[in-house]
């Protein structure tokens, strides 16, 4: 994620920039959120984080080993949530909000701005939770597919 600098370098500017409520876009690293997003192809764009979390959001959030991570909430709690990339099948748990920076509110997929209140794509959500119990075989078998 970072636009080609690195979050950490890049934090400052996020916040300023959420906290005044305006939006920040920036590409994805990593693939935990694939089949959905493809890094260094897509990005996501962040809004500002309005103190609740609802099931399917995906927030930018700061583990406390001070690792950023861009995942899917699945499980919503008063002050917790729990949350699962999209290409993972092991939900972590006993997330604070303290430590969401930012929720994304449209992701950028081959060039297509797709809001995350589309129609679409909260089907997408509900069918790809649904598969998580599965999800790991879907992965392997798509891997060697690949090779």
């Amino acid at each position: 994620m970072g636009n080609g600098y690195r979050l950490e370098d890049l934090l400052p500017v996020i916040e300023e920039k959420l906290k005044s409520g305006g939006l920040f876009e920036i590409n994805i690293n990593g693939t935990s959120m694939l089949p959905l997003l493809v890094e260094k192809r897509d990005t996501v764009i962040l809004g500002p984080f309005d103190g609740r979390i609802k099931k399917y959001d995906i927030p930018l959030y700061r583990r406390k080993n001070g690792a950023f991570v861009l995942h899917r909430a699945v499980k919503v709690y008063e002050n917790t949530f729990c949350a699962c990339g999209d290409n993972q099948w092991v939900v972590e748990k006993d997330i604070e909000y303290g430590q969401i920076i930012g929720v994304v509110r449209a992701v950028v997929r081959k060039g297509k701005k797709i809001p995350v209140s589309s129609f679409g794509y909260g089907l997408y959500c509900r069918l790809w939770e649904l598969l998580r119990p599965v999800r790991k075989y879907i992965v392997k078998i798509r891997g060697k597919l690949k090779r």
